[in-house]
């Protein structure tokens, strides 16, 4: 792997966790699923609520996001490795542009 494909990976993670988390584009969504686990019992509200802060978090979806393309091409030992390198340039670029607060 090429440093400019990794920081192809790194952007493109972002960009995807950035749509999905935090944009205008999903936001009807997101509160859709959280009005719907609303109405549920408390234990799949906590799981739901759980889920939601996942997606949200530009940094734990970075992971997940990078742990599953890198098994999706290949790299099964090598995309933790990965999976680590753009979660924590996820958390920068969040930071940087403000995403994160605190």
């Amino acid at each position: 792997m090429t440093l400019s494909q990794i920081a192809i990976w790194i952007l493109g993670t972002f960009g995807f966790a950035y749509i999905l988390g935090s944009s205008r584009l999903t936001l009807p969504a997101r509160v859709w699923f959280a009005a719907t686990i609303a109405k549920e019992s408390p234990n799949v509200r906590r799981l739901g609520l759980f889920f939601l802060n996942g997606i949200e978090c530009p940094a734990c979806l970075s992971f997940h996001i990078g742990w599953i393309a890198g098994m999706a091409s290949g790299y099964r030992w090598f995309s933790f490795v990965i999976a680590c390198i753009v979660t924590g340039s996820s958390y920068v670029l969040a930071r940087l542009t403000g995403l994160m607060d605190s």
